[in-house]
């Protein structure tokens, strides 16, 4: 997402914990947020720096509980910005948002409800978004409880990429939620010992993994550090690099619109099946890359079977032709043998007559001639069809 101000760059935020300001230049002021949003801290102190994370997640699996760590400190008495539940339905605005300082640095937590109920969705939500980061979108905790990292939770993400924009998983980190004792070191250990195919390519493609349980005390303030100190390495290492464009939700409207248009010229099997994988793009579950894709193979193969459907229909015309010509052919025959025996004076337009025996004899055998080749040349021409669709056939069946 674009400044309006035309910073296009990630904010550099977080220099290093060794450096004080004392030792150098201070922190470049790279945005300065519109008055009157309800910033919990002056965001136009000189010198002040701004990181705008954004949480998302599946509902029920500790995304609210999360900001609300986040933004309050370890035994703070201030009220939870979130609403917060272990329920399965979003609580609450579709997209929240509240302020704090960590470490000289200013930042906004956005908390977005609904983000993964589909691309659409998501596509709503990150423009509503836009209207609380006017300096773009710094990080994305993807926020999920401990447990089995299923295809479904890697197509959320996939999803997710496609609305934000390529390289959103990059600026991602991945929190696991409910990790009780399981400190953040060995759950990240375990991770990268995993065999969940799944699980290790969402690794390579995010910015990282953090456990916590926002419900223990004993914890909150190292997995509140884990967390933002993750979240300061997204904003070191994307310092030059040009902000997201996510997908504009009328464009995206108008993409899934022409993959209907497209699936009303599939068979009605083929229908049925991408029906069903376009509510996997609109309920979440499925990305709109995979989607596109199995679009393309099946289009593929409608036509393949189109193809050779006509070349079927062709073939058993030519076929149909063959055989009545050939039935034309042994009429001529049959009628030509019955000339041998026609009675005197049949012929009377001739002149010969039964005054004079044999005067045809001469014609009669090159018309035989000529008729003759004219029959071989059919009855090859009938073989050459019946091999041809013999060799169809077998392709077809090969094919299948």
């Amino acid at each position: 997402m674009l400044s309006p101000s035309g910073l296009d760059r990630s904010s550099e935020t977080y220099v290093p914990r060794t450096l004080r300001p004392q030792d150098g230049p201070v922190p470049q002021q790279l945005v300065t947020p519109p008055a009157g949003r309800g910033y919990a801290v002056d965001p136009l102190q000189p010198g002040s720096l701004r990181v705008t994370i954004v949480l998302i997640g599946p509902p029920g699996d500790g995304k609210s509980t999360l900001g609300n760590l986040l933004v309050r400190d370890a035994g703070s008495m201030m009220a939870a910005p979130f609403r917060a539940s272990e329920d399965f339905n979003s609580v609450g605005a579709e997209v929240a948002h509240a302020d704090f300082q960590y470490e000289n640095v200013h930042h906004r937590i956005i908390d977005t409800c609904g983000l993964f109920e589909g691309a659409t969705n998501a596509a709503d939500r990150l423009a509503s978004c836009a209207g609380l980061s006017p300096g773009g979108i710094d990080a994305f905790v993807f926020v999920i409880r401990k447990g089995r990292f299923t295809e479904e939770y890697f197509d959320q993400l996939r999803c997710f990429e496609e609305a934000a924009g390529t390289g959103a998983l990059s600026r991602t980190l991945i929190v696991f939620s409910h990790c009780g004792r399981e400190t953040n070191e060995q759950l990240v250990g375990r991770c990268r010992k995993s065999g969940n195919s799944h699980l290790r390519e969402a690794l390579q493609r995010t910015a990282g993994i953090v456990g916590v349980d926002c419900h223990t005390p004993s914890r909150s303030a190292d997995d509140r550090m884990a967390v933002l100190a993750a979240t300061a390495r997204i904003c070191r290492e994307h310092r030059d690099v040009p902000k997201l464009a996510p997908m504009a939700p009328a464009e995206l409207r108008r993409q899934l619109a022409e993959m209907d248009s497209a699936i009303g010229g599939l068979s009605h099997e083929r229908q049925d099946m991408m029906k069903v994988k376009m509510d996997g793009v609109r309920s979440g579950v499925a990305s709109l890359a995979a989607v596109r894709k199995a679009l393309g193979e099946a289009r593929e193969q409608q036509t393949a079977e189109d193809t050779r459907i006509q070349e079927s229909r062709a073939l058993q015309d030519s076929v149909w032709a063959a055989r009545h010509e050939a039935q034309g052919l042994k009429q001529a025959a049959t009628s030509l043998e019955q000339g041998r025996h026609t009675p005197p004076g049949a012929f009377a337009c001739c002149t010969p007559v039964a005054a004079c025996p044999g005067a045809c004899d001469a014609c009669d055998v090159g018309v035989k001639e000529v008729v003759k080749d004219w029959q071989a040349d059919r009855q090859q021409n009938i073989r050459n069809k019946f091999a041809e669709a013999d060799y169809i056939a077998d392709l077809n069946q090969q094919l299948r």
